[in-house]
């Protein structure tokens, strides 16, 4: 029996005898999975309120390959970073879950997630996926201050943690091992595409919030020439590197 029919063999094994147990992993991103770095300068003297609206809660990232299937939840993670490094750009951000209850907020913060399938995996050939992260400042009007995006591909490893152990495992047993081989595979596969996003996210989130600290449709409406803020990251910088006596 050649590893191709083994393996094809273990995936029928898998949908027909394990059912979804095995062949599906279900995670959510890490609620804490985001740690913004100290930012240098100034912030705007501006209040905003981060809205954890039901597009952005509901958002599922869906991946499969080789029989497996893996949906990771987004929320509230991804809230909760998005909030994280809007605190290093404005003075005081909190998340609300409907904008009407930013009574105290002069700004409403809505971020937007999309990804698709660049690449179905194959034998021999891993999944590639591509992401874009929105994120839109408006007043509350609705009228956009300004809107960042950051875009890029998530390209799992070829065999991530345990999963290479439990492929010769079911290898080696010519799929006699699979209600145990499986299940490990499929999480260990899930669990690297959810450590990927998580990356993937905090990237973003940091390039989104280095695009906005200068923009100056943001620095108008907080009252900040960009001479202004580049001044104070400036003097900030000094100070960090300045040593102590």
């Amino acid at each position: 029996m050649t590893v191709v029919r083994v393996i094809v063999l273990s995936i029928l094994l898998c949908i027909a005898s394990l059912g979804n147990l095995a062949c599906t992993y279900n995670g959510t991103i890490r609620e804490d999975f985001h740690q913004q770095a100290a930012g240098f300068g100034g912030k705007l003297p501006l209040k905003v309120a981060v809205v954890a609206d039901p597009t952005i809660k509901t958002y599922v990232f869906h991946a499969s390959g080789h029989g497996f299937t893996q949906h990771i939840a987004v929320h509230p993670g991804l809230i909760n970073a998005t909030a994280a490094e809007l605190r290093e750009l404005f003075d005081q951000v909190r998340v609300v879950d409907q904008p009407e209850q930013a009574t105290e907020e002069e700004l409403l913060g809505f971020v937007r997630l999309s990804t698709r399938t660049l690449r179905n995996a194959s034998f021999g050939v891993m999944d590639v996926y591509s992401y874009r992260l929105l994120l839109s400042i408006y007043d509350h009007d609705r009228n956009l201050v300004v809107e960042r995006q950051h875009s890029g591909e998530i390209r799992p490893a070829e065999r991530p943690g345990a999963t290479g152990v439990a492929a010769f495992m079911l290898g080696a047993t010519l799929g006699l091992s699979a209600p145990i081989s499986l299940p490990i595979m499929n999480y260990s596969t899930g669990a690297h595409k959810k450590e990927l996003l998580e990356d993937s996210l905090h990237e973003a989130l940091r390039a989104i919030s280095s695009d906005m600290r200068n923009d100056r449709r943001l620095l108008a409406y907080g009252g900040i020439s960009n001479e202004g803020a580049q001044q104070a990251a400036a003097r900030a910088i000094m100070l960090f590197l300045t040593p102590t006596k």
